[in-house]
């Protein structure tokens, strides 16, 4: 192992600190063996390196899946806080075996399922095993995302039983309990249905890939790298973590993964640097925040999004590049403005870094994994694949130098901890199905968003701020995955009945699902943050508001003008990209009390310029011509002023040094 392996473990094992704990003794056999059978059946499904005459239905595929992962949850995760994470429990013990052993019955039984309609109602035995399964999932639910989630989970799966109780648009017919257990978990609507689809073909592998980059030492190339540009300017550390999350932000997908690990040492950093502890946190919970808007790989939301348009997933990432960079241009304007008004100053000596050939040299094996990545992602558009071919290059390449060479036990524990991602991550998304399941059967699906547009009379910008409200709250409960697919379901056809932009639509969706990381009350990744620079939580999340400002006005931003996702013509696009960044620039300066050549600047002046921002980030050519014509004035004014008063004093300070030297003689 290389002499940085120290390193490479602490990358790995720094969110285990939080909810999980780490199988021991004859359990870590399961945690390794059980993750590996599931990546080999994800390799042979992807790849079609089945044996000649052997076949595998899809969702026989799906139920391995759950066999072999949905165990390794109840290994990790631990039922409540309190319990002890030394060994594990009898029950969860019992809870792995029966989550093993139903989906491993239901492949026996494939045949069956799909011929004699079971989805619709199935004989005791299999009828059984499907209650104890949703029952399963609803719990692994709890455990992975939280007690809102579990409960949020439980009352929409019920939802067939209670909808004959229920009035206009969510009335339906009632179902048998037989019936709607059965569709959960036969059903090609329900937990087998598109997201579960989507995380067996897409992603597994780029989930795999993010952990494979981070155990060969992504975080600390990407920090590495970020010092040696940004090591002489002010507020460095407080930049660096911004470039450095968003980086590993691409590929880890996961806010609270990134702060836990890129965080634990850009935080510090910044507090020895002298910003506040809130601010620190606040600066890390938005620049991990944004990572899952980052391409090339955005994290789960993201495939859902390219599955549920039909489009290939680097469309999506084509539409997510400009608002993704507008929000960490905006982010990284607004912290050099704060530096700027309180004083920062580069430092004197140069913040020690590697120099970047060496930089480039030591991580050569990253660099061409992305490449690899992005041609067979951009260039040959194969999505699948892409990731699996990618990091087994790099792999592949790290072998082939010393420094890079890791030995057997640091692949074994590659393997557990890509299968503590991959159980949790199937934990989250595999039960969202229940919700999809039970709005498809009972017909919600589709009286839902037509009541919605009588509700709003058909304004899109009532619907629009309807969408906004109701992601901001589902957020606060649930995943980003979940409030998407919800919302992809109830706004998303309603919004397209206004002739929208779909893509700009579901951008709108993905962008206000993930808000919640950042607001209070919530805002789980500003307060994850603020546990670790042991910062005030709610003065975290308000300040984190503050910095992630692009984040609340970029969605409304595409969705009138979808030139900003790359959908318009030339001119369009040009026009649109270039007004919205100096908007989002003159905003950044008057939110921080601080404009560049202007020095700090009256709350009147901030005030003035956050409107003139505004106008010129608002869609329209004549607001932003106007907005972009008074701007000029009023910052030649303010401009003017502030040389004036540089005058008054200058001559203030010679006028009194001249009665001084007077009085002196």
């Amino acid at each position: 192992m290389p002499s940085d392996s120290l390193r490479l473990v602490s990358e790995t094992e720094a969110p285990i600190a939080g909810k999980y704990r780490r199988p021991t003794r004859g359990w870590r056999v399961v945690s390794i063996s059980f993750p590996l059978i599931a990546i080999l059946l994800s390799l042979t499904q992807i790849f079609g390196l089945r044996p000649p005459g052997w076949t595998l239905y899809p969702s026989s595929y799906l139920y391995l899946l759950l066999a072999f992962l949905l165990p390794v949850a109840f290994l990790w995760i631990p039922i409540n806080p309190k319990v002890s994470r030394r060994t594990i429990p009898w029950y969860d013990v019992i809870l792995g075996a029966v989550g093993t052993a139903i989906p491993l019955y239901f492949v026996t039984q494939q045949r069956n399922i799909a011929t004699l309609g079971w989805d619709q109602g199935s004989p005791i035995l299999p009828f059984i095993g499907c209650v104890i399964m949703w029952a399963l999932l609803i719990e692994a639910s709890r455990r992975a995302a939280g007690n809102t989630m579990a409960i949020i989970l439980l009352v929409f799966s019920a939802y067939p039983f209670l909808s004959p109780y229920l009035p206009g648009f969510l009335w339906s017919p009632g179902y048998s309990f037989n019936h709607v257990a059965s569709s959960h978990i036969f059903g090609e609507d329900s937990v087998l249905g598109i997201i579960f689809r989507i995380f067996g073909s897409l992603i597994m592998g780029y989930m795999l890939f993010g952990a494979v980059i981070q155990v060969l030492g992504a975080g600390s190339f990407f920090n590495n790298l970020c010092m040696s540009f940004l090591g002489k300017t002010r507020a460095s550390n407080a930049k660096v973590a911004v470039f450095a999350s968003a980086l590993f932000g691409t590929v880890s997908g996961s806010p609270i993964s990134n702060i836990m690990t890129v965080g634990s040492f850009t935080i510090p950093a910044m507090k020895k640097e002298g910003f506040p502890p809130h601010f620190a946190a606040a600066v890390e919970a938005c620049s991990s925040a944004g990572g899952v808007l980052m391409p090339p790989v955005m994290g789960a939301v993201a495939f859902i999004m390219a599955e549920y348009l039909q489009v290939s997933y680097a469309d999506v990432c084509i539409a997510a590049a400009i608002p993704a960079i507008l929000y960490y241009m905006t982010l990284y304007a607004q912290i050099d403005c704060y530096a700027a008004r309180f004083g920062f100053k580069p430092p004197e000596v140069k913040i020690k870094a590697p120099p970047i050939s060496s930089i480039l040299l030591d991580n050569i094996h990253i660099i061409i994994g992305f490449v690899v990545l992005i041609i067979i992602l951009f260039v040959w558009r194969i999505t699948d694949q892409a990731p699996w071919i990618a990091a087994v290059t790099m792999l592949i390449i790290s072998m082939f130098r010393k420094v890079t060479r890791y030995g057997f036990t640091m692949y074994v524990k590659l393997i557990e901890d890509a299968g503590r991602i991959l159980a949790e991550l199937l934990c989250v998304l595999a039960p969202i199905g229940l919700i999809v399941g039970s709005l498809v059967l009972t017909g919600a699906a589709y009286t839902l968003p037509d009541a919605l547009v009588t509700l709003a009379g058909g304004n899109a910008l009532l619907i629009l701020i309807f969408g906004a409200i109701a992601a901001f709250v589902l957020g606060m409960g649930v995943t980003s995955a979940a409030c998407y697919i919800f919302l992809a379901i109830v706004i998303g056809p309603a919004m397209a009945t206004t002739r929208m932009d779909i893509m700009a639509v579901h951008m709108f969706i993905l962008y206000w699902s993930i808000l919640s990381n950042i607001t209070p009350p919530v805002a789980i990744a500003a307060f994850a943050a603020a546990s670790v620079a042991q910062a005030n939580p709610m003065r975290t999340g308000y300040t984190a508001m503050m910095l992630g400002v692009a984040k609340y006005i970029l969605p409304f931003v595409f969705v009138y003008q979808p030139a900003l996702i790359l959908h318009g013509s030339i001119g369009d696009i040009l026009v649109t990209v270039i007004t919205a960044t100096i908007g989002l620039l003159i905003i950044s300066g008057a939110l921080e009390g601080y404009f560049w050549w202007l020095g700090s600047i009256t709350i009147i002046s901030r005030i003035i310029l956050v409107t003139l921002g505004m106008l010129l980030v608002v869609p329209n050519i004549t607001l932003s011509t106007i907005g972009a014509i008074v701007f000029v004035v009023v910052f030649i004014l303010l401009h003017q002023l502030r040389k004036k008063q540089n005058m008054l004093a200058r001559l203030f300070l010679r006028s009194g040094s001249s009665v001084m030297f007077a009085r002196s003689q």
